[in-house]
């Protein structure tokens, strides 16, 4: 607008030059007097400027093992638990061509529907899902993540797609002509290692933020179990074991079972063996901000059949009784990694907060090791590791964290899958979408 007042005023004063007359000499006067304001005026707020206030950086959601977004986001795509159980590199163009993934529907009572109904986004426009092969390695998935975003961006920009819409995706026509664009990738179990190994291990060039609700940031024991018994094997355990490669461990796999070369399991085994994920970077030399999320199951107390996996005598009873009644609660905690005693702390000096906030009486918990989610322990969970094993190689910084607490869950209903529905961690995720940090 500027630009065209400037042209106007050259043209009023060429023709002032040839009409002299007093109206003019007034024209030619409030038009340099409104040049002079436009000169101080903040142009910002501009139809044309590249700034979009209401713009939302696109998330995209990963699952986890033997699962998919429909089973833990409550977001439908065409690619389905039956289609995307599978290891192998048969069907990599239904998995990294980005209009598989659009968005079908989305169920109630899982993120999917806090993200759309709270936070306002918007399916296959800033929305996304990513569902790639949940019995597969974690450097495999992360390369077809890869993929999938570079072709997902090259489609938008590009206007080959009805898929997804540019408007949303980019937040300007500068940003859509350099293909800039950075997403938040929200990753549940091995989803959050999935983007890890995008992250860390290969760029990670539009990330911007990665959220982890229960990731196994230092492997699962669910991995030693599944392969020691065999029956449970699926070639992404191999990477989820505690002392795996992926977090800087042994570079071979042991044998599940003693079988033969003829077995299904024995094919899966030498898949898992020939391609093994590699040790992950640790994100210190990235920009990419970490955000952790876990469960801590605190078990059935005083019953014989299930051992609790807390001590309860330095907890409040009104806490207690709420824990009891299948009530959950979550604290925001700082990380300590000086030692597992100071992170056990860290943990305690927020829950006594809260019981006293809450109830005027003091709670600290006594954890278990193993204590977790039911599927991973709670250490594991926010990236710590006080065994010694790989001198703590590809540690995580974690930006914030929030520990959420249960009970009454068991190993066959566990606490790692229900989370999903936990209304706590819906809540823990918009604040860490929108945190600065």
């Amino acid at each position: 607008m500027k630009k065209i007042l400037s042209v106007v005023l050259v043209c009023v004063m060429c023709f002032s030059m040839v009409a002299c007359s007093a109206e003019f000499t007034d024209l030619l006067s409030d038009l340099e007097l409104l040049m002079e304001a436009l000169d101080s005026y903040d142009f910002s707020g501009d139809i044309s400027s590249s700034e979009n206030p209401s713009y939302k950086v696109p998330i995209i959601l990963l699952h986890g093992r033997i699962s998919n977004t429909e089973a833990f986001f409550g977001v439908h795509t065409p690619v389905e638990i039956e289609v995307n159980s599978y290891y192998g590199t048969e069907r990599e163009v239904l998995y990294t061509t980005a209009s598989n993934h659009e968005i079908t529907f989305i169920e109630d009572g899982k993120l999917g529907q806090y993200l759309t109904e709270k936070l306002g986004y918007e399916p296959n426009k800033n929305l996304f899902a990513f569902n790639y092969p949940n019995e597969d390695m974690v450097e495999m998935n992360a390369k077809r993540l890869s993929q999938y975003i570079n072709n997902l961006v090259d489609a938008a920009a590009n206007g080959a797609t009805d898929f997804v819409d540019p408007n949303y995706l980019f937040e300007s026509p500068e940003a859509r002509a350099n293909k800039q664009v950075k997403f938040i990738l929200i990753g549940h179990s091995m989803g959050g290692l999935v983007s890890r190994y995008y992250i860390e291990n290969m760029g990670g060039k539009y990330a911007e933020k990665l959220i982890t609700v229960c990731t196994p940031h230092y492997g699962s024991g669910w991995g030693d179990a599944s392969d020691a018994i065999g029956a449970l094997y699926v070639p992404c355990d191999t990477d989820l074991q505690t002392d795996s490669m992926l977090f800087g461990g042994k570079e071979q796999t042991r044998f599940p079972l003693k079988v033969t070369g003829e077995s299904e399991i024995y094919q899966k085994f030498e898949y898992a063996h020939m391609h093994q994920s590699r040790t992950l970077r640790g994100n210190h030399d990235t920009n990419v901000k970490y955000y952790a999320i876990g469960g801590y199951d605190a078990g059935i107390p005083n019953k014989k059949d299930f051992p609790s996996s807390v001590q309860f005598s330095d907890v409040s009873e009104k806490l207690q009784n709420d824990l009891l009644h299948g009530n959950t609660f979550s604290v925001e905690f700082e990380i300590s990694t000086e030692s597992k005693r100071a992170f056990q702390d860290r943990i305690n000096e927020a829950i006594n907060a809260f019981s006293l906030a809450k109830y005027g009486e003091s709670s600290h918990f006594r954890f278990s090791d193993s204590g977790g989610d039911n599927v991973v322990n709670y250490m594991s969970q926010f990236a710590v590791n006080f065994d010694g094993s790989g001198d703590n190689i590809g540690y995580q910084k974690i930006e914030q964290s929030t520990l959420i607490f249960t009970t009454g869950y068991s190993i066959v209903d566990s606490y790692h899958t229900n989370i999903a529905e936990e209304p706590l961690m819906h809540e823990a995720v918009g604040r860490y979408i929108n945190a600065d940090t």
